[in-house]
């Protein structure tokens, strides 16, 4: 059995991003073949889910969008605003968790939005 590299899930995340294997081989000097090899994926004993990190995620807005559409004070005030939705395996919008000192709220932000996977 031929060992994963941690490395390969860069090389994957290059065809995802390029949008195919023959762009992505040119961006990372790889041959296609190579690159398609590199990220087959391992046994079915090498899959499993673990968390590696935790990243916090912030609310931005461009300055012009908060001119048009007014700052939310609250999470309350998101409704009026555009947001972007990530969405969970099932491809349900996964839940935000917003604190500020000691104040925190939880739920689905119910503003116009898109979804992203």
């Amino acid at each position: 059995m031929e060992q994963f590299e941690p490395n390969d899930l860069l090389l994957f995340a290059s065809v995802a991003d390029a949008g195919g294997f023959s762009r992505a081989a040119e961006r990372v000097g790889l041959p296609k073949s190579t690159l398609s090899r590199r990220i087959a994926l391992p046994d079915d004993a090498l899959l499993a889910a673990r968390r590696l990190a935790i990243f916090p995620i912030g609310l931005y807005a461009a300055p012009a969008y908060l001119n048009e559409r007014g700052i939310p004070l609250t999470p309350d005030e998101l409704h009026r605003h555009a947001i972007l939705r990530l969405l969970g395996r099932d491809g349900m919008p996964t839940g935000w968790t917003l604190s500020d000192g000691s104040a925190r709220w939880g739920g689905a932000p119910t503003g116009a939005g898109s979804g992203a996977a």
